[in-house]
């Protein structure tokens, strides 16, 4: 079995937005997790060289992958991208998510593809709820 990427196209994502503020470590990045794969990825650039860094580490089981994402972007400060094989399971780690969650909020998709501006600048608008 090849591993997941998330530039396939069957692949359901699930996008949550930090709340405002300054990220705790990097000045930009994200966090995603391929939930068939159960691999963690982080890239962000840090804050004080600008310097890109980026982290992956697969779990023994999905639970603790999510569990895992959802801290670090809490911590982090970060957007949390869940990559899912079906809209099933999109909606039940979602709903897991959110719950670990505090103050993010759940992006729809097509308004991040649509736009390239600031994810805030998003929230002010409507886009984001």
């Amino acid at each position: 079995m090849e591993p997941a990427t998330l530039a396939e196209p069957e692949r359901t994502l699930v996008i949550f937005a930090p709340p405002r503020g300054k990220a705790q470590v990097y000045r930009a990045g994200t966090i995603s997790l391929i939930l068939s794969d159960r691999r963690l990825l982080i890239a962000g650039l840090t804050e004080d060289e600008g310097e890109l860094r980026w982290f992956s580490e697969r779990y023994r089981t999905v639970g603790n992958a999510v569990r895992t994402a959802c801290l670090l972007a809490v911590e982090f400060n970060m957007p949390l991208v869940l990559a899912c094989d079906s809209t099933e399971q999109a909606k039940h780690y979602a709903s897991k998510a959110g719950e670990l969650l505090p103050r993010f909020r759940r992006v729809a998709l097509e308004r991040i593809l649509h736009t390239t501006s600031d994810i805030n600048d998003d929230i002010d608008a409507g886009y984001i709820q």
